[in-house]
């Protein structure tokens, strides 16, 4: 198997029970432009839901059979930088929250946004015939 970028992602709704990075594969059009710090969209569960994560870092890893793919970056910009990263990954363990509960209580409330699903119709087809 070929080696693939993994981002290792603290997904917003995970309990502290299960609260570890979780894999996923970064597409090749968000090589480059994904960082750690940065906020992103990835399915999670066996249904898929999409939820927010928190990039926690970058490293080159094998696919595996179910390994799920980052779905959109959040941020243009790591919202946090890596010492942050390091103090919620402390906090986590000092305080008994979740690494991304810890990540939150750093970055203003107003980085937080509903996500809702917009649609729009493809180039080249008209409204009418869609």
């Amino acid at each position: 198997m070929e080696p693939i970028l993994l981002a290792k992602v603290a997904i917003s709704t995970a309990t502290y029970a299960i609260d570890k990075p979780y894999n996923y594969a970064v597409p090749l059009e968000m090589r480059g432009t994904l960082h750690p710090g940065t906020r992103v969209l990835v399915p999670f569960g066996a249904g898929n839901k999409r939820v927010e994560g928190l990039v926690l870092d970058l490293a080159e890893g094998e696919r595996l059979p179910r390994l799920k793919s980052v779905l959109a970056p959040l941020d243009s910009e790591p919202v946090l930088s890596e010492e942050l990263l390091k103090l919620a990954l402390w906090m986590r363990n000092r305080w008994f929250c979740t690494v991304y509960d810890a990540a939150r209580a750093m970055l203003p409330a107003g980085l937080y946004f509903a996500i809702r699903d917009t649609y729009r119709v493809a180039q080249g087809v008209e409204k009418e015939t869609a």
